[in-house]
């Protein structure tokens, strides 16, 4: 494509140059052509629009560089209590151990108190078979 096929090359804008509101500039700015109140109402719009979202922009650049932060000191602190709950939990599992081997002794000595009881019993019902032998023997044997 040639250039000429374009028509005015004068009247393109020259996109190097910075944006003024000052209207003597204009007619440099533009190649020597009026820039209507419309278009420069436009301009203004489209760089007011621009420095806004050019803000948005760094303020959502600052809130995710805080968010970072608190990204990691959360994840600090999220290792610090797993390694609290770690040692919580072989804790807790010494304590089990410990209340298993506890319930063996308990079981035992229910056992041995249960047997005991039971051996006292015994003694208890032989003695008293004795004594009530005894006064068979000695009372009612010797009026027979």
């Amino acid at each position: 494509m040639e250039r000429s096929n374009w028509g005015n090359e004068e009247r393109l804008p020259r996109w190097n140059t910075t944006y003024s509101d000052s209207p003597a500039m204009e007619s440099d700015r533009w190649g020597g052509g009026n820039v209507d109140e419309e278009t420069r109402k436009r301009l203004a719009e489209g760089t007011a629009a621009l420095n806004r979202t050019s803000a948005s922009l760094s303020r959502s650049i600052q809130v995710a560089e805080e968010t970072e932060v608190i990204g990691a000191e959360v994840a600090g602190e999220l290792s610090e209590q797993r390694e609290s709950l770690l040692r919580t939990r072989q804790r807790l599992e010494d304590v089990n151990q410990d209340l298993s081997r506890t319930r063996r002794l308990l079981r035992t000595m229910y056992v041995r108190v249960i047997a005991n009881k039971f051996i006292l019993g015994l003694l208890i019902f032989l003695e008293v078979a004795i004594i009530v032998a005894l006064v068979y023997v000695r009372f009612l044997m010797k009026k027979s």
